[in-house]
């Protein structure tokens, strides 16, 4: 089995476009177009875990948030899913980011929030999962927002994590900006409140 972990990607790539399609719910996808955008822009990384040439896992990583690095998405081929083939990959791209980007406080990213009072409860196990895999590669559950969905629908109520790259804390204040940032940058909320 021939298996390349995390490889840094680029905007002419197209097989993680599959899995982004198949695992990413149409509600929390940003049209692919804006995405390629970003990465031919340099505002954007993508990382690419493939086995015997198959892209099995994908990051993408957004940069233009200050101090920390944003993990917009994460995803894997159902297939493929419980092989460990995520926390391989994260774990690898942890590794690149602390060196790559060493003075960057953190990977950061949100999670739908297993908390929202109207989740069914069948998604609501999901959603723990999820924020379960984040916590066992050292994650910190930070503060709960809301944001618009991509397509019409009701808002998202969003957690926020972090896995640091070095030991600090992160006050309100700091926390506040990184979510007015997120909201403005990548769900393009116009004027996020402070």
């Amino acid at each position: 089995m021939a298996i390349v972990l995390c490889q840094l990607g680029s905007h002419d790539e197209t097989d993680w476009q599959v899995i982004y399609e198949r695992v990413i719910p149409p509600i929390e996808r940003v049209p692919l177009g804006r995405l390629k955008e970003g990465l031919a822009n340099n505002l954007r990384l993508l990382h690419i875990t493939r086995v015997d040439g198959q892209a099995v896992t994908f990051s993408l990583i957004h940069l233009g948030i200050e101090n920390v690095l944003w993990l917009s998405y994460i995803g894997t081929l159902p297939e493929r899913q419980s092989e460990g083939w995520g926390a391989k990959h994260i774990n690898e791209l942890i590794l690149q980011l602390k060196r790559d980007y060493p003075d960057r406080l953190g990977l950061f990213g949100d999670i739908k929030s297993p908390l929202q009072s109207d989740t069914p409860e069948i998604e609501a196990k999901l959603r723990l999962r999820r924020e379960g895999f984040y916590k066992r590669l050292g994650a910190l559950s930070l503060i709960t927002y809301p944001v618009p969905a991509f397509v019409p629908g009701e808002p998202l109520e969003q957690r926020m994590m972090c896995i640091p790259f070095q030991e600090q804390g992160f006050d309100e204040k700091f926390l506040e900006s990184i979510k007015n940032q997120v909201l403005k940058k990548l769900y393009l909320v116009n004027s996020p409140t402070a």
